[in-house]
Order: structure tokens, then C-alpha cells, then sequence
């Protein structure tokens, strides 16, 4: 079998590529960290972290289009910042998606579980659902871009149909009221986990290779396809927020706590949907993105053979590990993750950027106006989210509260 030849895509698949790249289970959370700061706090943290990212997103772009077709993180970082960043980029995209389809694949054998009890009363064990679930979306991915873009606008259908089922159900419970709780000093808080769940970044590379380098198209994948996360979150924050009184987020609250305050079970039902396929669709992308990663970055061609072992390695390994230590590497995301992806989402694309441009002048088309103000910008807001991070873990959220 010859190397693929991947068709050019189209816009409209490359958005949802990047929407559901963005989109995944943890979204279900954000009124978690954003409620106790209310409503009009937190879009005003969506707005500023969709924006944030969409000009991370387009730096990284700016980037690659720079380069020859089919050159991933690993080219452009040794070309351009060098083996120390070379080495940055291989730990911190490895430990990111790595750890993300671990989690992703732990988390798919209670959904297969309770899918087949639920439907067709067949006993699944845990195992054996994350099994199939790898095995069938693996197969997909092995297939390549194309053939996932196609299946990923099915998936996205549903995502949006659930969705939309979930926002209508619950507009009748939702207390207008309880949106005049505003606390902005807490939004900070909600910031760096706000600020991945705009995290596409490392599809970017891929769909460019898959558009042949269309730059324009690019440009509004980006910005539109990040831009349907933003009205997701936003909606989803007004449901819940305006569902759950306030008093409720000072203490533990988990997802479950939540859905105890929806009155109609049959929402519960699109609430458990909707996280299958925002699950799925990220997960469809994490991996596809990790795959031509490796690709780049242990220079093999894309043929038959190496797609194989390639896929094997990037589901195999992760599914070894969600079996052998189930909930170890999700706790180890959320402590770490969170730097991991501001390390390769925002200070590579704006260093990589800055080299280019200003000492190689090997960027012809910039993207991102405001030159070095601009990304010295970026640079200085991706540092203060990683010290507020960091002080989410050092301290306790009481302390926090005490001296904001």
C-alpha cells in the first residue's frame, strides 16, 4: 500500500474537528470552578480566555504555516527554539496526551458499561468496555483525517442535538435571580482551568496538512471553531448557575450534586449522552493529533504499516495503563496538566513566533498583529496563570478566598 494521499478538507470539518478537540467531558465541571463567582464573572472569564487562546492558537498556526507540509511540534520546536525546547515539547505533549487519553479511555468503560445495561441488557465488564471503545475509535483514527472528519460530524450532530435537548429541558428550572450573585475576585480562580478547556492547539498541525496549507480557511477554523466552545460554555454555565443556588459552590460539589437539583430525569438521560459524545469527539482528535505528533517526530512516512504500529502505540500503552492503575494518571492531569498545556500552548507558539520573526525573518505572513507588545503580552499573562495555578495547589481555596 503507497502513502495516503489525504484529500483536501473542507472548513466546515476542520471547525468541528477543532470545536470537539476543545469540547471534552471536563466542560461538565466549569460551573464547579466558575459558580462561586456567578454568572456574569464567568463569561467575562470565557470571553477573555477564548480570546487569549485564539491568539495562542494563532501564533502556533503562524508557525506552521512557516514550514513545509506535514511538520508537527517536534519540527518546528527543534528548528526553531533548539534542542531545550525540542526536549520541552516532546515531555510536556507526551505527559498531556498521554495522560488526557488515559483518562479518556478509563473513563469510557463505565459509559460502554452502562450504555449496554441500560439498552440492550447486556453485562459488559469495565475492561472489556474500554476495550471496545478503543478498539472502535482507534480503527477510525488509523484511518486517518479524512475519514474522521466524517465520522467526527456525526458525533458533533449528537453532541449538538444533546446539547440543545439538555438547554431546553432545563430553561423552565433555571431561577433568573440567582444571576445577581457577582463575587469577581473569585473568577480568578476559575482562570487556568478555563483556560484549557480552550485547548485545541495540537490539531492545528494536522488540519493544516489536511487543507494543504490553506491559510484563509485556517484562519477561520481557528477563530470559529474555538469560538463554539465559548457559547457552549456560556450556556451550559447559565443552566446550571441559574439551577443551583449560590450557597451550594462554597462547599464539595461534584456533577452528580448537580444533576440532584434537575427536577426531570429524562435530562439527566441527554446529560450523560451529551459527556459520551464530547468524550468521543475529543477523544477522536486527541489521538488522531498524537499520532501524526509521532509521526513527525520519529520521522516515518505515512504508510500502511507505520500508521499501524504508531496507532498501537498511542492507544496501547494508554489503555495498559487506565487498566494497571485506574484513576492514577487522571489525578496526576489535574494536578500538572494544567501547566503542561500553558507550556505548549501558549509559551512554545509565542517563543517559536518571536525567533522567527524577529532574529530568523523566516515568518513572510504574520498573523498575530501588535509584534513583540503583543507576545510579550502572552508571555506575561501565561506566566501569571501558571502562578495562580500553582497557588490552587500550594494553599487551600479557603486561603485563597481570604486574600483575594
Amino acid at each position: 500500500m503507497k502513502n495516503q494521499k489525504v484529500e483536501k478538507g473542507s472548513l466546515l470539518g476542520g471547525t468541528l474537528l477543532i470545536a470537539g478537540s476543545a469540547i471534552g467531558g471536563g466542560m461538565l465541571g466549569l460551573p464547579i470552578v466558575t459558580g462561586i463567582a456567578g454568572f456574569y464573572p464567568a463569561i467575562t472569564i470565557f470571553g477573555f480566555c477564548w480570546l487569549f487562546m485564539t491568539i495562542t492558537a494563532l501564533l502556533l498556526l503562524e508557525v506552521n504555516l512557516s514550514f513545509k507540509q506535514d511538520t508537527n511540534f517536534i519540527t518546528m520546536t527543534e528548528e526553531s527554539l533548539g534542542k531545550i525546547g525540542k526536549t520541552i515539547c516532546w515531555i510536556t505533549y507526551l505527559f498531556l496526551f498521554f495522560c488526557m487519553l488515559v483518562a479518556y479511555i478509563d473513563g469510557s468503560g463505565s459509559l460502554v458499561h452502562n450504555f449496554f445495561e441500560n439498552n440492550v441488557t447486556i453485562q459488559v465488564k469495565y475492561w472489556q468496555g474500554s476495550l471496545f471503545f478503543t478498539v472502535l475509535f482507534g480503527l477510525f483514527v488509523y484511518l486517518g483525517t479524512a475519514f474522521v472528519d466524517k465520522i467526527n460530524r456525526l458525533l458533533m450532530l449528537g453532541l449538538i442535538l444533546t446539547y440543545f435537548l439538555v438547554i431546553s429541558f432545563g430553561t423552565s428550572q433555571v431561577e433568573t435571580s440567582f444571576f445577581n450573585h457577582k463575587v469577581w475576585n473569585y473568577s480568578l480562580l476559575a482562570i487556568p482551568v478555563t483556560i484549557t478547556s480552550f485547548g485545541y492547539h495540537n490539531i492545528i498541525p494536522t488540519l493544516t496538512s489536511y487543507l494543504k496549507k490553506d491559510r484563509s480557511k485556517m484562519i477561520q477554523m481557528v477563530v470559529v471553531g474555538g469560538a463554539i466552545p465559548l457559547l457552549v460554555y456560556i450556556l451550559w454555565d447559565w443552566l446550571i448557575l441559574g439551577i443551583v443556588p449560590v450557597t451550594n459552590f462554597h462547599g464539595t460539589l461534584s456533577l452528580e450534586n448537580i444533576l440532584g437539583f434537575i427536577k426531570y430525569p429524562l435530562m439527566g438521560k441527554f446529560v450523560q449522552y451529551f459527556a459520551f459524545f464530547a468524550i468521543v469527539t475529543s477523544f477522536l482528535a486527541q489521538a488522531l493529533a498524537l499520532l501524526d505528533f509521532l509521526r513527525d517526530a520519529l520521522r516515518v512516512s505515512n504508510n500502511w504499516f507505520n500508521r499501524l504500529w504508531l496507532i498501537l502505540l498511542v492507544l496501547g500503552l494508554p489503555y495498559a495503563i487506565a487498566m494497571i492503575y485506574p484513576g492514577g494518571f487522571i489525578q496526576a492531569l489535574g494536578l500538572v496538566g494544567g501547566f503542561a498545556a500553558i507550556i505548549l500552548f501558549v509559551f512554545i507558539p509565542a517563543f517559536m513566533v518571536w525567533e522567527l520573526r524577529y532574529k530568523r525573518k523566516k515568518i513572510e505572513h504574520k498573523i498575530v498583529p501588535g509584534g513583540r507588545l503583543m507576545l510579550s503580552i502572552v508571555i506575561l499573562i501565561g506566566f501569571l496563570v501558571m502562578v495562580m495555578q500553582l497557588a490552587q495547589e500550594i494553599f487551600s481555596l479557603e486561603f485563597l478566598k481570604n486574600i483575594l
